[in-house]
């Protein structure tokens, strides 16, 4: 499964996207060809997170607010 979430924020509109995928990344720089290949250009993340399992919300959906935040506490250095 893989979901795109509009990062990073600015002023309430995103500026680009990221990915999240619920597998590990054996290659970021092959699976970034890949994309690029295969989307347009504002399509493209910036980068692909990996992560074990998705975070849901209360009604059962991906909650992608939850994954950006896991991206501010990465670049804070952080644990979400």
């Amino acid at each position: 499964q893989a979901v795109a979430v509009g990062w990073p924020l600015d002023a309430g509109r995103a500026d680009g996207v990221v990915g999240f995928i619920d597998r590990p990344i054996d290659d970021s720089s092959v699976l970034m060809v890949k994309l690029a290949d295969r989307l347009p250009d504002y399509m493209v993340p910036k980068a692909v997170y990996s992560v074990g399992e998705f975070p849901l919300n209360s009604n059962g959906k991906v909650d992608r607010q939850a994954l950006a935040k896991s991206i501010e506490a990465q670049e804070r250095g952080t644990d979400a």
